[in-house]
């Protein structure tokens, strides 16, 4: 192949592939950074599935991706069970609530609705590393 074709074909290749690049990125959907996520009584472990959630006296799943609008918000389904010293059983006693979240850079206020109650507020920031001091 001569310069000349070399020096042509490549810019136009480029022209041509770069479009469709920007597109792919600009349409997917932006998530909560991914690891855990630590504040007072709460540790969230983000996945790009969702999230395991461990609390004092609680624990929550998340299972779907964590999409955060561009206000930087997300509201998602998910499970909450609270947790009580004392022998326990094996049936899941977990109750479906919504897990309502706002992201700022490396802090995310928590906040989870069962209807229309607040089961709790949480303030998590990425990274931090919390010790829970569970129902015993």
């Amino acid at each position: 192949m001569s310069l000349f074709r070399i020096c042509i074909a490549l810019p136009l290749a480029a022209a041509l592939l770069l479009p469709a690049q920007l597109v792919s990125a600009s349409e997917k959907p932006n998530t909560l950074a991914t690891g855990p996520w630590g504040g007072d009584h709460v540790i969230m472990n983000v996945t790009d599935g969702g999230a395991e959630l461990d609390f004092d006296c609680a624990s929550g799943q998340i299972s779907e991706p964590l999409k955060v609008d561009a206000n930087g918000d997300f509201d998602v389904g998910g499970k909450y069970a609270g947790e009580h010293p004392g022998p326990t059983r094996d049936e899941d006693t977990s109750t479906p609530v919504r897990y309502q979240g706002h992201i700022d850079h490396d802090s995310l206020d928590l906040t989870i609705m069962h209807e229309k109650e607040t089961v709790g507020t949480f303030t998590l920031t990425r990274g931090r590393e919390t010790i829970l001091r569970k129902c015993r």
